[in-house]
Protein backbone atom coordinates (compact mmCIF):
# COMPACT_ATOMS: atom_id res chain seq x y z
CA UNK A 1 0.00 0.00 0.00
CA UNK A 2 0.88 3.37 -0.80
CA UNK A 3 0.14 6.76 1.21
CA UNK A 4 0.92 10.07 1.47
CA UNK A 5 -0.29 13.60 3.38
CA UNK A 6 -0.02 15.39 -0.08
CA UNK A 7 1.22 14.84 -4.02
CA UNK A 8 0.47 12.17 -6.01
CA UNK A 9 3.58 10.08 -4.77
CA UNK A 10 4.30 7.34 -4.80
CA UNK A 11 3.79 5.44 -7.93
CA UNK A 12 5.31 3.03 -9.82
CA UNK A 13 7.53 4.72 -12.85
CA UNK A 14 7.82 3.26 -16.17
CA UNK A 15 10.32 5.87 -17.43
CA UNK A 16 13.62 5.11 -15.14
CA UNK A 17 14.48 1.81 -13.42
CA UNK A 18 17.62 -0.03 -12.59
CA UNK A 19 16.62 -3.43 -13.88
CA UNK A 20 13.48 -4.20 -15.74
CA UNK A 21 10.94 -1.42 -16.86
CA UNK A 22 9.89 -0.02 -14.30
CA UNK A 23 10.79 1.56 -10.27
CA UNK A 24 8.76 3.03 -7.61
CA UNK A 25 9.13 7.13 -7.33
CA UNK A 26 8.55 9.30 -4.94
CA UNK A 27 8.28 13.19 -5.24
CA UNK A 28 8.32 15.18 -1.85
CA UNK A 29 9.37 18.61 -3.03
CA UNK A 30 5.84 19.41 -1.69
CA UNK A 31 7.15 18.60 2.07
CA UNK A 32 3.98 16.18 2.42
CA UNK A 33 4.94 12.72 4.35
CA UNK A 34 4.02 9.31 2.30
CA UNK A 35 5.24 6.22 3.19
CA UNK A 36 5.09 3.08 0.75
CA UNK A 37 5.10 -0.66 1.84
CA UNK A 38 5.63 -3.55 -0.02
CA UNK A 39 4.27 -7.25 0.11
CA UNK A 40 4.44 -9.16 3.55
CA UNK A 41 7.22 -11.89 3.73
CA UNK A 42 6.57 -14.70 6.04
CA UNK A 43 9.15 -15.08 8.49
CA UNK A 44 7.56 -17.60 11.08
CA UNK A 45 10.05 -20.04 10.06
CA UNK A 46 13.13 -18.19 9.60
CA UNK A 47 16.06 -18.16 11.79
CA UNK A 48 19.17 -17.06 10.14
CA UNK A 49 20.25 -13.39 9.59
CA UNK A 50 18.70 -11.36 6.90
CA UNK A 51 19.71 -9.20 4.98
CA UNK A 52 17.85 -6.02 2.94
CA UNK A 53 19.07 -4.32 -0.45
CA UNK A 54 17.81 -1.70 -3.28
CA UNK A 55 18.98 0.54 -5.45
CA UNK A 56 18.08 4.32 -4.64
CA UNK A 57 18.67 7.15 -7.49
CA UNK A 58 17.55 10.64 -8.02
CA UNK A 59 17.96 12.63 -10.74
CA UNK A 60 18.58 16.44 -9.22
CA UNK A 61 19.48 18.42 -5.87
CA UNK A 62 17.64 16.72 -2.98
CA UNK A 63 17.93 16.96 0.99
CA UNK A 64 16.30 15.09 3.35
CA UNK A 65 16.03 11.55 5.06
CA UNK A 66 13.99 8.77 3.62
CA UNK A 67 13.60 5.72 6.66
CA UNK A 68 14.01 2.14 5.44
CA UNK A 69 12.56 -0.34 7.24
CA UNK A 70 9.06 -2.75 7.91
CA UNK A 71 6.07 -2.99 9.68
CA UNK A 72 4.11 -5.49 11.43
CA UNK A 73 0.73 -4.81 10.84
CA UNK A 74 0.29 -3.54 7.36
CA UNK A 75 -2.65 -0.94 8.36
CA UNK A 76 -0.86 0.62 11.49
CA UNK A 77 1.91 2.80 10.95
CA UNK A 78 2.93 2.60 14.93
CA UNK A 79 4.16 -0.72 13.66
CA UNK A 80 6.71 0.79 11.73
CA UNK A 81 10.43 0.25 13.24
CA UNK A 82 13.28 1.83 11.56
CA UNK A 83 16.42 0.07 10.38
CA UNK A 84 18.32 2.50 8.55
CA UNK A 85 18.67 6.10 7.40
CA UNK A 86 19.09 6.99 3.79
CA UNK A 87 20.34 10.20 2.99
CA UNK A 88 19.32 11.14 -0.76
CA UNK A 89 22.10 13.72 -0.51
CA UNK A 90 24.53 11.12 -0.68
CA UNK A 91 24.00 9.72 -4.03
CA UNK A 92 25.50 11.55 -7.36
CA UNK A 93 23.22 12.95 -9.09
CA UNK A 94 21.60 10.52 -12.13
CA UNK A 95 23.13 7.31 -10.87
CA UNK A 96 21.82 4.02 -8.90
CA UNK A 97 23.20 3.88 -5.73
CA UNK A 98 22.84 0.21 -3.61
CA UNK A 99 21.54 0.06 -0.28
CA UNK A 100 22.57 -3.00 1.96
CA UNK A 101 22.06 -3.68 5.67
CA UNK A 102 21.27 -6.66 7.84
CA UNK A 103 17.63 -6.72 9.39
CA UNK A 104 17.40 -7.30 13.19
CA UNK A 105 17.11 -10.74 14.48
CA UNK A 106 13.32 -9.08 15.79
CA UNK A 107 12.20 -9.70 12.43
CA UNK A 108 12.32 -13.95 12.59
CA UNK A 109 9.50 -15.76 13.84
CA UNK A 110 6.44 -12.91 12.32
CA UNK A 111 5.34 -11.72 9.10
CA UNK A 112 7.12 -8.68 7.89
CA UNK A 113 5.94 -5.55 5.48
CA UNK A 114 9.25 -4.12 4.44
CA UNK A 115 8.41 -0.40 3.71
CA UNK A 116 9.58 3.38 3.24
CA UNK A 117 8.94 6.33 4.67
CA UNK A 118 9.64 10.06 4.22
CA UNK A 119 8.85 12.43 6.95
CA UNK A 120 7.84 16.04 6.42
CA UNK A 121 10.43 18.45 5.62
CA UNK A 122 11.90 16.94 2.45
CA UNK A 123 12.47 17.99 -0.48
CA UNK A 124 13.63 14.59 -2.00
CA UNK A 125 13.00 13.14 -5.17
CA UNK A 126 13.99 9.52 -5.82
CA UNK A 127 13.95 6.14 -7.23
CA UNK A 128 13.73 2.61 -5.31
CA UNK A 129 14.44 -0.58 -7.64
CA UNK A 130 15.54 -4.29 -6.90
CA UNK A 131 14.30 -4.30 -3.22
CA UNK A 132 15.25 -7.21 -2.18
CA UNK A 133 15.65 -9.84 1.28
CA UNK A 134 17.97 -12.22 1.40
CA UNK A 135 19.57 -14.90 3.85
CA UNK A 136 23.18 -13.80 4.13
CA UNK A 137 25.67 -11.25 5.96
CA UNK A 138 25.60 -7.66 5.48
CA UNK A 139 29.29 -7.60 5.26
CA UNK A 140 29.39 -10.01 2.99
CA UNK A 141 29.13 -8.93 -1.05
CA UNK A 142 29.05 -10.58 -4.24
CA UNK A 143 31.94 -9.86 -6.16
CA UNK A 144 31.51 -8.32 -9.66
CA UNK A 145 32.49 -9.41 -13.18
CA UNK A 146 32.73 -12.80 -12.28
CA UNK A 147 34.35 -15.16 -15.31
CA UNK A 148 35.39 -18.16 -16.07
CA UNK A 149 38.37 -18.83 -18.90
CA UNK A 150 40.12 -21.52 -20.27
CA UNK A 151 37.44 -24.10 -19.45
CA UNK A 152 38.97 -27.97 -20.15
CA UNK A 153 36.66 -30.93 -18.59
CA UNK A 154 38.36 -30.76 -15.27
CA UNK A 155 39.85 -27.49 -14.83
CA UNK A 156 38.60 -23.79 -15.43
CA UNK A 157 40.36 -20.45 -14.59
CA UNK A 158 37.81 -18.48 -12.36
CA UNK A 159 38.40 -14.67 -11.86
CA UNK A 160 36.34 -12.04 -10.76
CA UNK A 161 36.42 -8.71 -9.28
CA UNK A 162 36.74 -8.14 -5.18
CA UNK A 163 33.35 -5.45 -3.49
CA UNK A 164 34.43 -3.58 -0.77
CA UNK A 165 34.82 -4.07 2.00
CA UNK A 166 35.98 -7.83 1.41
CA UNK A 167 39.47 -8.66 -0.17
CA UNK A 168 39.15 -12.49 -0.14
CA UNK A 169 36.46 -14.99 -0.93
CA UNK A 170 36.14 -18.70 -0.14
CA UNK A 171 34.63 -20.42 -3.49
CA UNK A 172 33.25 -23.76 -2.70
CA UNK A 173 33.20 -26.17 -5.87
CA UNK A 174 31.97 -29.71 -6.39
Amino acid sequence: GMGNTGGSAPYVDNTNSHSGNASLYFDYNNYSTSMIRLAGLDLTENEQPLVMSFYEYKDYASYGEVEVGFMTDPSDFSTFVTVKHVYPDDIPVDTWKEFRFGLPDSVNGKVIYPAFYVPTDNYTDFYVDDVTISVGDEDCFAPENLQASNVAYTSAQISWTPVTPNATYLMHYT
